[in-house]
Protein backbone atom coordinates (compact mmCIF):
# COMPACT_ATOMS: atom_id res chain seq x y z
CA UNK A 1 0.00 0.00 0.00
CA UNK A 2 1.43 3.52 -0.73
CA UNK A 3 0.09 7.27 -1.89
CA UNK A 4 -1.75 7.15 -5.53
CA UNK A 5 1.02 10.27 -6.37
CA UNK A 6 3.52 7.39 -5.76
CA UNK A 7 2.42 5.17 -8.48
CA UNK A 8 -0.37 7.64 -10.85
CA UNK A 9 1.06 6.96 -14.42
CA UNK A 10 4.35 4.29 -14.26
CA UNK A 11 5.09 1.62 -15.13
CA UNK A 12 4.95 -1.90 -12.36
CA UNK A 13 8.30 -2.70 -14.07
CA UNK A 14 10.20 0.24 -12.88
CA UNK A 15 9.02 0.02 -9.20
CA UNK A 16 10.20 -2.45 -7.05
CA UNK A 17 9.69 -3.06 -3.07
CA UNK A 18 12.34 -3.62 -0.21
CA UNK A 19 11.31 -5.57 2.89
CA UNK A 20 13.37 -6.45 6.25
CA UNK A 21 15.48 -3.18 6.55
CA UNK A 22 15.50 -0.03 7.12
CA UNK A 23 18.86 0.30 5.01
CA UNK A 24 17.95 -0.50 1.56
CA UNK A 25 20.84 -2.23 0.68
CA UNK A 26 20.22 -4.92 3.19
CA UNK A 27 16.57 -5.68 2.73
CA UNK A 28 15.25 -8.33 -0.19
CA UNK A 29 14.22 -6.61 -3.37
CA UNK A 30 10.96 -7.93 -4.46
CA UNK A 31 9.66 -6.73 -8.13
CA UNK A 32 5.92 -5.23 -8.90
CA UNK A 33 4.14 -7.00 -11.28
CA UNK A 34 0.62 -4.79 -11.05
CA UNK A 35 0.04 -1.26 -9.83
CA UNK A 36 -3.09 -0.36 -8.41
CA UNK A 37 -3.77 3.58 -7.81
CA UNK A 38 -7.38 4.78 -6.56
CA UNK A 39 -9.52 4.87 -9.20
CA UNK A 40 -11.08 8.26 -8.25
CA UNK A 41 -7.27 10.02 -7.20
CA UNK A 42 -7.46 13.63 -8.04
CA UNK A 43 -3.72 13.95 -8.22
CA UNK A 44 -4.95 18.35 -7.95
CA UNK A 45 -6.10 17.91 -4.27
CA UNK A 46 -4.35 14.66 -3.98
CA UNK A 47 -8.08 13.32 -2.70
CA UNK A 48 -8.36 9.60 -2.55
CA UNK A 49 -4.84 9.74 -2.59
CA UNK A 50 -4.12 5.96 -1.92
CA UNK A 51 -2.93 3.22 -3.97
CA UNK A 52 -1.85 -0.61 -4.05
CA UNK A 53 0.77 -2.65 -5.24
CA UNK A 54 1.14 -6.40 -6.17
CA UNK A 55 4.60 -7.96 -6.08
CA UNK A 56 5.69 -10.34 -8.44
CA UNK A 57 6.02 -13.28 -6.33
CA UNK A 58 5.03 -14.03 -2.69
CA UNK A 59 6.81 -11.80 0.20
CA UNK A 60 8.64 -14.50 2.67
CA UNK A 61 7.41 -13.33 6.56
CA UNK A 62 10.45 -13.49 8.50
CA UNK A 63 11.13 -12.15 12.08
CA UNK A 64 11.75 -8.95 10.77
CA UNK A 65 9.09 -8.80 8.37
CA UNK A 66 5.39 -9.54 8.87
CA UNK A 67 2.27 -8.09 7.50
CA UNK A 68 0.28 -4.75 9.48
CA UNK A 69 -2.93 -4.75 10.52
CA UNK A 70 -5.00 -2.23 8.93
CA UNK A 71 -7.02 0.46 11.15
CA UNK A 72 -10.84 0.65 9.76
CA UNK A 73 -11.71 2.72 12.84
CA UNK A 74 -12.35 6.18 12.45
CA UNK A 75 -8.80 8.19 14.12
CA UNK A 76 -9.95 11.69 15.74
CA UNK A 77 -7.98 14.20 17.52
CA UNK A 78 -5.10 13.77 20.38
CA UNK A 79 -4.32 10.54 19.12
CA UNK A 80 -0.16 9.38 19.07
CA UNK A 81 0.67 7.59 16.30
CA UNK A 82 4.01 7.00 14.33
CA UNK A 83 4.93 8.16 11.02
CA UNK A 84 7.61 6.60 8.49
CA UNK A 85 9.44 8.01 5.79
CA UNK A 86 12.88 8.53 3.76
CA UNK A 87 13.07 12.48 4.48
CA UNK A 88 14.30 14.32 2.02
CA UNK A 89 18.41 13.62 2.37
CA UNK A 90 18.28 9.76 3.44
CA UNK A 91 18.35 6.74 2.13
CA UNK A 92 17.09 4.91 5.57
CA UNK A 93 13.97 4.67 6.63
CA UNK A 94 13.02 6.51 10.00
CA UNK A 95 10.18 7.30 11.93
CA UNK A 96 8.48 9.83 13.83
CA UNK A 97 6.19 11.19 16.93
CA UNK A 98 3.24 12.44 15.76
CA UNK A 99 -0.20 13.53 17.15
CA UNK A 100 -3.51 13.62 15.49
CA UNK A 101 -5.78 16.36 15.39
CA UNK A 102 -9.25 16.91 14.34
CA UNK A 103 -9.76 17.47 10.52
CA UNK A 104 -11.51 21.14 11.45
CA UNK A 105 -8.37 22.33 13.49
CA UNK A 106 -6.62 20.88 10.28
CA UNK A 107 -8.81 23.31 7.92
CA UNK A 108 -8.43 25.97 10.59
CA UNK A 109 -4.85 25.69 10.83
CA UNK A 110 -4.42 26.07 7.22
CA UNK A 111 -6.86 28.05 5.80
CA UNK A 112 -4.88 30.96 4.98
CA UNK A 113 -2.20 29.03 2.76
CA UNK A 114 -3.00 27.37 -0.43
CA UNK A 115 -3.56 23.45 0.32
CA UNK A 116 -5.27 20.80 -0.89
CA UNK A 117 -8.96 20.48 0.35
CA UNK A 118 -9.21 18.45 3.62
CA UNK A 119 -11.95 15.57 3.14
CA UNK A 120 -13.52 12.91 5.68
CA UNK A 121 -10.94 11.17 3.67
CA UNK A 122 -7.94 12.45 5.44
CA UNK A 123 -6.36 12.04 8.88
CA UNK A 124 -4.16 15.06 10.08
CA UNK A 125 -1.37 15.47 12.48
CA UNK A 126 1.54 17.73 14.18
CA UNK A 127 5.03 16.45 14.54
CA UNK A 128 6.07 17.23 17.90
CA UNK A 129 8.68 19.48 18.50
CA UNK A 130 8.15 20.55 15.49
CA UNK A 131 8.66 17.96 13.30
CA UNK A 132 6.80 16.13 11.06
CA UNK A 133 6.69 14.79 7.90
CA UNK A 134 9.28 15.53 5.02
CA UNK A 135 9.49 15.68 0.98
CA UNK A 136 10.41 11.95 0.11
CA UNK A 137 8.12 10.70 2.55
CA UNK A 138 4.76 10.80 0.61
CA UNK A 139 3.48 6.89 0.54
CA UNK A 140 4.63 5.88 4.04
CA UNK A 141 2.61 4.45 6.37
CA UNK A 142 1.01 6.69 9.25
CA UNK A 143 0.70 3.42 12.54
CA UNK A 144 -1.44 3.56 15.30
CA UNK A 145 -1.38 0.52 17.78
CA UNK A 146 0.51 -1.69 15.65
CA UNK A 147 -2.42 -0.61 12.97
CA UNK A 148 -1.77 1.17 9.79
CA UNK A 149 -4.71 3.99 9.75
CA UNK A 150 -3.17 6.09 7.08
CA UNK A 151 -0.39 6.65 4.05
CA UNK A 152 1.15 9.75 3.90
CA UNK A 153 -0.20 12.48 0.98
CA UNK A 154 1.08 15.86 1.89
CA UNK A 155 2.20 18.49 4.27
CA UNK A 156 4.12 21.77 5.09
CA UNK A 157 7.60 20.26 4.53
CA UNK A 158 9.08 23.14 5.32
CA UNK A 159 6.84 25.26 7.76
CA UNK A 160 7.21 23.59 11.20
CA UNK A 161 3.95 23.74 13.11
CA UNK A 162 1.70 22.98 10.51
CA UNK A 163 -0.40 19.77 10.08
CA UNK A 164 0.48 17.07 7.37
CA UNK A 165 -2.14 15.07 5.87
CA UNK A 166 -2.51 11.11 5.02
CA UNK A 167 -5.07 9.51 3.37
CA UNK A 168 -7.38 7.74 5.59
CA UNK A 169 -7.25 3.66 5.27
CA UNK A 170 -10.36 3.42 6.72
CA UNK A 171 -12.19 5.12 4.11
CA UNK A 172 -11.03 3.07 1.38
CA UNK A 173 -12.16 -0.53 3.16
CA UNK A 174 -14.54 -1.53 0.50
CA UNK A 175 -11.44 -0.56 -1.98
CA UNK A 176 -9.10 -1.97 -0.88
CA UNK A 177 -10.97 -5.30 0.12
CA UNK A 178 -12.44 -5.20 -3.98
CA UNK A 179 -9.05 -4.59 -5.32
CA UNK A 180 -7.06 -6.99 -3.05
CA UNK A 181 -9.82 -9.75 -3.97
CA UNK A 182 -9.20 -8.44 -7.92
CA UNK A 183 -5.37 -9.37 -7.93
Amino acid sequence: MTAAQCIYRKDASDLHIIAGSKYPANGTVYGVSALFPHPNYNRWIRDNDIGLMKTSEKIVETNLVRPITLGYDYLVGHMNCVATGLGPNSDVLKWIEVETVTNAQCELALHQDNHPFITIRKVCTKGRHLVGPAQRDSGGALVVADQAVGIISWGDYFECGKPDAYERISSHKTWITNTMSSM
